[in-house]
């Protein structure tokens, strides 16, 4: 198991010796009074893993280390390594540190359950990131923060259908099935497809959160289907740019027409995001890591003072289409 404990310095034990620039940092965010100094705060944090060069949890987390740096939080990280069963397992050693919350980016919606009532028995608030859990775990846990998956997917699917002019075939690179936010973008579309008639959805596989399994799952597609593809929806950039390489080959090759298929997807990239600059592919929602972890962070450090929040906390998430992309950051992943 791989602990990664991270104390910004031995100061930040006790608030007597903790830097000024600590103490002077802006907290009214914080819109409550809190229980403790927030540099003598301690905060779990169960990650999904950065393993695999996912540089969306890299960057998210080390905007996190920065945040807990600038005050004064002592933080102590698990790293679950892309392992349902491991996160699980590791939940016992956060408890016995009495953190003043545990925060949970989980693997797998229903799986993580029993560990989060255990932390929730413990008499430690739990706040979920990311990923929401499955409902049956939704009485032990104090807030969700993070993007909201239904909302991006159907953002995606709404855009790619206007791009299509309402009507057409669509092809699906979904993400993993049972991880929360790859099942709740997937149901958005198929809610929104009922709302169009004349929108058909020929085919939906796992692609993975993987350019080049979005590439060889699209090749397959061109090939079972052909010119009789018209939008492709990806669960995330990396995913769709895979698609757009395999539609890009294929137009090459003469086997599909230029510029006719539509793409669209949440959680854009950098690949993505260029694509729609150049007018090659229709439409991204932007969820920038960094952004997801500021705004998630303070949730969970406003959890772990005892300052109520809401129940739910979404970041905002624009699209981001040719005529507006100039408004916007590009992704640094």
């Amino acid at each position: 198991m791989k602990l990664l404990k991270m104390v910004a310095t031995a100061a930040i034990a006790t608030a007597l010796a903790v830097p000024a620039v600590a103490r002077a940092q802006d907290t009214s965010w914080l819109g409550g009074t809190p229980k403790k100094p927030l540099n003598a705060l301690k905060i779990g944090f169960s990650f999904r893993g950065g393993g695999g060069g996912n540089l969306y949890v890299t960057q998210y987390v080390d905007k996190l280390k920065e945040i807990a740096k600038t005050y004064g939080i002592t933080v102590d990280i698990v790293d679950a390594e892309d392992d349902p069963g491991r996160q699980s397992q590791q939940m016992p050693e956060l408890i016995a540190k009495h953190p003043d919350a545990i925060v949970v980016w989980a693997l797998n919606a229903a799986g993580i359950v029993p560990a989060i009532k255990r932390v929730h028995n413990a008499g430690i608030p739990v706040v979920t990131i990311v990923a929401d859990i499955d409902p049956s775990g939704k009485d032990y846990v104090t807030a969700h923060a993070g993007p909201n998956d239904t909302r991006e997917g159907t953002q995606a699917a709404e855009a790619l259908i206007d791009a299509m002019g309402g009507k057409g075939n669509v092809v699906e690179l979904r993400g993993p099935t049972g991880f929360g936010p790859a099942d709740q973008r997937a149901q958005a579309f198929l809610d929104v497809a009922k709302k169009h008639p004349d929108i058909h959805l020929l085919d939906a596989q796992d692609g993975n959160w993987s350019v080049n399994k979005g590439q060889s799952i699209m090749e397959t597609f061109i090939t079972r289907f052909g010119k009789r593809i018209d939008g492709v929806l990806s669960s995330d950039g990396y995913t769709g740019t895979g698609a757009y390489l395999a539609v890009d080959a294929a137009v090459k090759a003469g086997t599909l027409d230029d510029g006719h298929i539509k793409f669209s997807d949440p959680n854009g990239v950098a690949t993505a995001f260029d694509l729609v600059k150049q007018g090659k592919y229709s439409s991204t929602v932007l969820q920038l890591p960094q952004d997801d972890a500021a705004f998630s962070f303070r949730i969970a450090i406003k959890v772990a003072e005892g300052i109520p929040v809401a129940r739910y906390n979404y970041l905002p998430t624009p699209v981001v289409t040719r005529a507006n992309v100039s408004q916007y950051p590009r992704p640094g992943l």
